[in-house]
């Protein structure tokens, strides 16, 4: 499990550290997947699908955590039959 901070400015971390930011701010591709126990065919498939939004650092696909909060938060709810 990965425990250490993205956030690397004095402002941001402040900020982070009063509860205004997430404590990631980005997510490769490999960490979502980690993450949210998703492949990595289905992310790029998300991402090609206009989905999940993901941004490119170089050869680097990131996931802004905003962007991944917004996909999870966008899924459907499981109706309480299925859950079980």
């Amino acid at each position: 499990m990965h425990t250490e901070s993205v956030v690397t400015t004095p402002e941001l971390r402040n900020r982070h550290e009063a509860g205004h930011l997430p404590s990631r701010l980005a997510y490769s591709v490999d960490r979502f997947c980690e993450d949210t126990d998703t492949g990595r065919s289905k992310v790029y498939e998300l991402i090609r699908a206009g989905k999940l939004r993901a941004k490119k650092l170089g050869s680097k696909t990131l996931i802004l955590a905003e962007d991944a909060d917004r996909f999870l938060a966008s899924l459907p709810d499981m109706p309480a039959a299925e859950a079980a």
